[in-house]
């Protein structure tokens, strides 16, 4: 996933010469697939096991670079190119949804209750260290030997991870989901949690999307550094403070990871050169690395195991809509401002995160109850 998200949006912009909104549309077209994927892979989950959801969404991100080499071959107009590359943002998206949303069912399912923020934080951890090394090495490898070259890696690493998993020998899990979802049940639980998310994922659409190039506009350069800054300021965070995050009050250690992430995008916003700006973009990598696990907390320590996949299918739906939403809207600010406008937006967005969490003193979705009801 890593590997395209640096490289991809400067082929589009500097080798296609498409305008910044089309570009924000393309790469938010990843958010749309995820968004449909995530109920299915919730109850893939609940019926077959987090692992092979999990397996199944490498399979779906080679076919992702699959779609990327094809769109290259100098066979077809550039619409139908554009067809293509959208095709593989489509299957990378589903492959986040079967992969995020298995492997959340996965670590909850395999940590005692008093851990689960613990254990969602290292998995998480190993994604976004994964997306630090495939950032920066997506800028190297384009720069060194093109887009094809990162479109075959997208493509093979996958398989890799397909073999590595024991995907041929992994048997089908038994089923603990019985019966009808509580959707309506499962929907009021996650709700509180979701709004807050994804409000503190709008930026980071805007760092995917626009911080590479925001770095060309200035003439800063080196963008996918900056992209890299955010990544490892997360994974930063995550081994600092992943093991410790359910000791604390979600409203305590939630306001915290808030702040810092608000704080990160002011910086990208009115940064002067390309040091304040790289600083930004590792403190909101930091602020907003630990924002998931805290608030999937409450939820997952009272949903029932046999519906833990389809709510964590509907929790990650709101990190979606975030997703889709902040690239679209980036895309229309710059139509009339500056890319740099899009971090104010972001800015906004996870301040009003932080204040709705600040206000939620002793609230009752901290406390919540899993009833059963349907």
């Amino acid at each position: 996933m890593g590997l395209a998200l640096s490289a991809l949006p400067l082929v589009l912009h500097d080798a296609w010469s498409l305008p910044l909104a089309t570009i924000g549309w393309t790469m938010g077209t990843q958010s749309v697939a995820t968004l449909l994927s995530r109920l299915y892979a919730g109850r893939l989950s609940d019926r077959m096991g987090g692992g092979r959801a999990l397996t199944l969404g490498l399979g779906a991100a080679a076919l992702s670079g699959g779609c990327y080499l094809t769109a290259l071959a100098p066979l077809w107009p550039q619409s139908i190119a554009l067809a293509l590359v959208l095709l593989g943002r489509l299957f990378m998206g589903l492959s986040e949804g079967l992969m995020v949303t298995g492997g959340g069912a996965w670590i909850i399912g395999a940590v005692p209750a008093d851990r689960v923020g613990a254990g969602m934080s290292w998995f998480g951890l190993a994604m976004f260290a994964g997306l630090a090394a495939g950032t920066t090495a997506g800028i190297i490898i384009d720069q060194a030997a093109g887009f094809g070259a990162v479109a075959i890696l997208t493509s093979t690493l996958p398989i890799v991870g397909m073999i590595l998993s024991g995907w041929p020998r992994r048997p089908g899990e038994h089923s603990v989901a019985q019966g009808a979802v509580p959707w309506r049940q499962l929907f009021r639980t996650v709700l509180p949690a979701g709004l807050l998310l994804a409000l503190s994922s709008i930026g980071f659409a805007v760092i995917s999307s626009f911080l590479v190039l925001a770095f060309g506009q200035k003439n800063w350069g080196h963008g996918g550094y900056a992209l890299a800054a955010f990544c490892v300021g997360h994974v930063v965070a995550r081994f600092a403070g992943g093991h410790r995050i359910d000791r604390h009050a979600v409203r305590v250690s939630g306001s915290m990871m808030l702040a810092m992430e608000t704080m990160g995008f002011v910086m990208l916003w009115l940064a002067p050169n390309p040091i304040v700006a790289m600083v930004g973009a590792l403190i909101s990598g930091a602020g907003f690395s630990l924002i998931y696990p805290v608030l999937a907390i409450p939820f997952a320590r009272v949903v029932v195991p046999a519906f833990i996949g389809s709510a964590m299918g509907l929790y990650d739906i709101f990190f979606d809509v975030a997703l889709g939403a902040g690239s679209i809207a980036g895309g229309m600010l710059t139509r009339n401002f500056p890319v740099q406008a899009v971090f104010l937006m972001a800015a906004l967005s996870s301040g009003a995160a932080l204040i709705m969490l600040a206000s939620t003193s002793r609230h009752s979705w901290m406390k919540m109850k899993w009833d059963g009801e349907k």
